[in-house]
């Protein structure tokens, strides 16, 4: 079989143990995914059997997919346009918008963390021996972003708006009497805990930036104890 590639198309091969075989994908520069030429299944980017792999999971996966190719092979001078343009679109959009809602965002970034990533780009001189660490660095980024809107359905219908949205229904057990009555005797202090740990790991998701002052908070409780 032939097959004629454009010149915004490159492929990647992964050899087998056996070397007689190999793993392959392609990745397209000017879309900014990657495909194959042959079915695959969805969880080869990433989709669980939990995700309803919609047109804009699979947008969202391939294009996270593509800038982690991009994180580990930045040697493209051409990709710089490409990347910097969404990445400062990114990230001064949500500089502005979410410092109002910072608990509930489902963005992966604060707004001071967002200022202080731009500042760190721009600042990065665009010369020929440090432009590959400068697209890499925009790809992690870019690829983190991506993920985020991977795991909140961004596009969908069903769309997560506040990271304390379930999407999938939590299971619920029965508490034990015991588990009932001993927070009274401590002032529902276990059960402030529990709410604050449960609202972290919304679907299984936790945010570095809010994880960060819990563990303050419960070392400063600790130690004025």
């Amino acid at each position: 079989m032939k097959v004629r590639l454009p010149p915004t198309v490159e492929v990647v091969l992964q050899p087998d143990a056996d070397n007689e075989t190999c793993g392959y994908y392609f990745v397209n520069h000017e879309f900014q995914t990657i495909f194959w030429i042959n079915d695959v299944m969805t969880s080869a980017v990433g989709l669980t059997p939990l995700s309803p792999a919609s047109r804009y999971d699979l947008e969202n996966a391939l294009h996270q997919q593509y800038y982690a190719h991009i994180e580990y092979f930045p040697n493209h001078t051409a990709l710089v346009s490409l990347v910097d343009m969404p990445l400062d679109q990114l990230l001064i959009s949500w500089t502005e918008g979410m410092t109002n809602s910072q608990y509930t965002s489902t963005f992966p970034f604060d707004a001071g963390e967002c200022q202080k990533l731009l500042d760190l780009l721009r600042n990065i001189n665009d010369l020929e021996y440090t432009q590959s660490f400068r697209v890499s660095a925009m790809a992690r980024l870019l690829g983190d972003i991506y993920a985020m809107r991977l795991f909140n359905f961004h596009g969908d219908l069903h769309a997560r708006l506040s990271r304390l949205e379930y999407v999938i229904e939590p299971e619920r057990k029965p508490k034990p009497i015991l588990i009932s009555v001993v927070p009274k005797l401590l002032w529902d202090v276990p059960m402030r805990h529990q709410k604050r740990l449960a609202d972290l790991w919304v679907d299984g998701i936790t945010y570095f930036r809010l994880w960060g002052p819990l563990v303050n908070d419960l070392r400063l409780e600790w130690n004025s104890a």
